[in-house]
């Protein structure tokens, strides 16, 4: 126990989870703290007054329960998905184990300790995500001391089952890495193997609920009222309904068994965590930072072909692109989390009954009314958040760590390298691009003219996403970071990045609420904006950002 304690507080100690404290610069720290104020707490009263105004409405035909449901479900399925990189990161890619692993601690020891710290993170994010759907959901329903007690239980016991469901899965997998051959291809085909199994998983589970649902009319059960609705929210962790139930439930016996059942389940996941670390982990982390090499000799043609000369910002970019690529955290947080959706609503469309026929509903009165506008302007705002949360350009410094010095001496000007990591963000942008207009026009089939506006007003906003990410990370770079995954996932500057587009998008709602301008009106107001900002931010890039690049 001494040993795990000592090693949890030496991890937690050394673990700058959003990179904010800076002690050479005390003034930087508020600042920073001040915009991560400013950032989250659009969130946090959006979440509020979500639930208060969603409150009134269930509660008529006595189905409030089901906010509580909807939103633990929803909130696990999140830490259960995103946890998978997580663990992978924590567990067999953190830089850490080449200290940690030849100290006398066993297995169980440093998975446990391990689990804690990403533990501590996941309740950060519940801070943020459930924390003030409980509050709103307590001013209405009543706070007392029982609701207090029933909360804090569900804030802790609530990430426990997804973080150590998702943990198992990666340790199964990764078991196969110490006996692979190409250790490097291991790491991400690991990855991309237990996000299958993860998805696979949930689809199991949501077919099972599919087939129950199918049996019972949706409208009896509404009419039931008495929170009956909260069984059909149902997911892949069952705790989530009896949490919801504690939280509901007035009779203290009953509570009591309904956290006893809560609990219970929470510690036989977490010895079974513990079981399969102490069987599997060892063997599938030792040896994970060997590299392999092919030693295969290179033809004059193909010496050629990779030695042929580029534009510098070119070569550059394409520097980045493999970098990214090649390092499983970075694909799998960067890349294949933007596309993950898309495999979801696909998951979603071929395996749920009545989906399908809802999609084929929808077309129909697409085709009726003519909303290509209300399609088009969708697709945009995917393209625009989908660049902002795939944190690419947001952490191109950060990304670097402490080998960033080896670029100031590259033979390359810093104006190029900036341009080199701007355009890596825009060639994922990009593919996010061609991912939609096949949509747009194979499924919607909208006028050309439409897709054309499309494809500018993405480009605009993947460019403005990527200046601002850019300078911000230019300006506060985490260089510091013992597992690639802090690079990109524990940086605060990716949470900084949403101030800009918060600003830009409240300012063309703002213009056209005031002015009530029609579709395309909004569509010029846009471009305009994107075009000014965009010319503004490069130019303080090519000015500001060469001069803080060269002080890093």
């Amino acid at each position: 126990m001494n040993k795990f304690y000592t090693l949890t507080k030496t991890l937690i100690q050394t673990n700058n989870y959003l990179n904010i404290k800076d002690s050479n610069n005390p003034k930087k720290t508020y600042f920073i703290v001040g915009l991560l104020l400013l950032t989250i707490a659009p969130i946090v009263y959006g979440l509020l007054k979500f639930t208060l105004s969603f409150y009134d409405t269930l509660s008529i035909i006595d189905q409030h329960g089901l906010i509580l449901s909807l939103s633990f479900s929803s909130i696990s399925l999140l830490i259960f998905f995103s946890s998978i990189v997580t663990v992978m990161s924590v567990l067999y890619f953190s830089m850490d184990l080449t200290s940690l692993l030849p100290l006398p601690f066993s297995s169980r020891t440093l998975i446990a300790s391990k689990f804690f710290v990403m533990l501590i993170f996941q309740y950060l994010v519940e801070v943020i995500s459930l924390l003030p759907i409980l509050i709103g959901f307590g001013v209405k329903n009543g706070i007392n001391l029982y609701y207090v007690f029933y909360s804090i239980i569900t804030f802790i016991t609530l990430p426990i089952i997804p973080l150590t469901t998702a943990s198992i899965i990666v340790m199964v997998v990764m078991r196969f890495a110490g006996i692979s051959k190409n250790k490097d291809q291991f790491k991400v085909l690991g990855g991309l193997i237990a996000i299958g199994l993860s998805i696979s998983l949930y689809i199991f589970v949501q077919d099972d609920l599919g087939s129950i649902q199918s049996l019972s009319s949706v409208e009896n059960i509404i009419a039931m009222g008495d929170h009956s609705l909260v069984e059909l929210s149902s997911t892949l962790f069952k705790t989530t309904n009896l949490l919801t139930s504690a939280l509901l439930k007035e009779t203290l016996l009953e509570n009591l068994v309904l956290l006893s059942k809560v609990l219970f389940f929470n510690l036989i996941t977490f010895a079974v965590f513990l079981i399969v670390g102490q069987l599997t982990y060892f063997k599938g982390v030792l040896g994970i930072t060997e590299t392999a090499s092919k030693n295969q000799e290179i033809s004059h043609k193909k010496m050629n072909k990779i030695t042929r000369q580029r534009p510098i910002q070119i070569a550059y970019m394409l520097k980045e692109i493999r970098k990214i690529i090649r390092t499983p955290a970075y694909l799998l947080n960067c890349v294949l989390g933007n596309f993950l959706w898309i495999l979801l609503i696909g998951i979603a469309y071929f395996t749920t009954d009545g989906v399908g026929e809802q999609i084929e509903a929808f077309l129909q009165i697409f085709e009726i009314v003519h909303t290509e506008q209300l399609i088009i302007f969708s697709g945009f705002l995917i393209v625009f958040l989908s660049s902002a949360f795939n944190s690419i350009v947001q952490t191109s410094i950060s990304r670097e760590g402490t080998g960033f010095m080896v670029n100031k001496y590259l033979p390359i000007n810093y104006s190029h390298q900036i341009q080199g990591k701007i355009l890596s963000g825009l060639f994922f942008g990009g593919i996010n691009i061609l991912i939609l207009l096949s949509v747009l026009i194979i499924v919607f089939k909208v006028e050309i003219y439409l897709i054309i506006i499309f494809i500018i007003t993405s480009i605009l906003s993947i460019l403005f996403v990527s200046f601002t990410g850019l300078i911000i990370d230019l300006y506060n770079p985490k260089l510091d970071w013992s597992r690639e995954q802090s690079a990109v996932k524990q940086n605060i500057n990716v949470v900084l990045s949403f101030i800009p587009l918060l600003l830009i998008s409240g300012l063309v709602a703002f213009i056209s609420f005031i002015f009530n301008i029609t579709f395309y009106w909004l569509i010029l107001l846009i471009i305009i904006l994107f075009l000014l900002f965009d010319w503004i931010l490069y130019k303080i890039l090519m000015d500001q950002g060469i001069e803080l690049y060269g002080k890093i």
